[in-house]
């Protein structure tokens, strides 16, 4: 379990996921995160002492210009901005979510298939952010763990640790209005509608064109097989 870095409060590696041969995925390999703006020198020790050195953001042009991130001029970090653009965000919330997800992957293959492709190339443990660390970063996450061959249970858990990470033990009666708000169920129903249109993640990867080698890249960084 990797400690709390305060600045990186949405922070958690995708290591320790059940896999469906049985196994578990890899630590230190592919992590997501919320944006980092005002971490400590600790802080960014303790990420690279993790070996995540490589940033995937998936912001907009518009949101990089407002919060730079703070690693994209470190000299001991690769910065790469991979925009994986949703315009859709601030209409959507709730059940819609599952259908904004949905949206994305099937509009914007060019977006899906670079964000994938910088994973696969980092040469390093890599962290991709959006800017809560929700959304963009959720589908990522889903798309990631998919090709590893996680359980759905993992995939859906791995999306609804932003509540703890945003909300702590605060109940969901409380929260009437709020964002940010990861709902299980809409996760799992994305992933229906994932499989309804696409059936497998492999089907997904070659209609968008990520290289097939590209996408057994990031099987073996979670999972050692390829």
């Amino acid at each position: 379990m990797t400690e709390r870095i305060y600045n990186l409060f949405n922070f958690r590696d995708l290591g320790g996921c059940r896999l469906k041969n049985g196994n578990v995925t890899k630590h230190g390999a592919i992590a997501r995160s919320n944006v980092l703006l005002d971490a400590s020198e600790e802080d960014i020790a303790y990420l690279k002492k993790l070996g995540f050195t490589t940033i995937v953001d998936l912001r907009t042009e518009m949101e990089l210009e407002k919060h730079e991130h703070q690693l994209r001029q470190h000299p001991e970090f690769t910065y790469i901005h991979a925009k994986f653009d949703n315009w859709w965000r601030d209409p959507f919330y709730g059940p819609e979510e599952s259908a904004m997800y949905y949206m994305m992957l099937t509009l914007l293959h060019d977006n899906a298939r670079g964000v994938l492709s910088a994973i696969a190339d980092a040469e390093s443990g890599v962290v991709f952010n959006c800017h809560a660390g929700k959304d963009r970063t959720g589908i990522t996450a889903a798309l990631c763990l998919l090709i590893a061959g996680a359980e759905d249970r993992d995939i859906i858990d791995d999306y609804a640790k932003t509540y703890t990470a945003y909300w702590g033990d605060r109940p969901r009666e409380e929260l009437e209005g709020k964002k940010l708000i990861p709902v299980p169920e809409n996760m799992e129903l994305f992933l229906a509608m994932f499989r309804a249109r696409y059936g497998t993640v492999e089907e997904y990867c070659r209609i968008i064109g990520l290289p097939r080698e590209k996408m057994l890249t990031i099987r073996r960084k979670l999972t050692g097989e390829g």
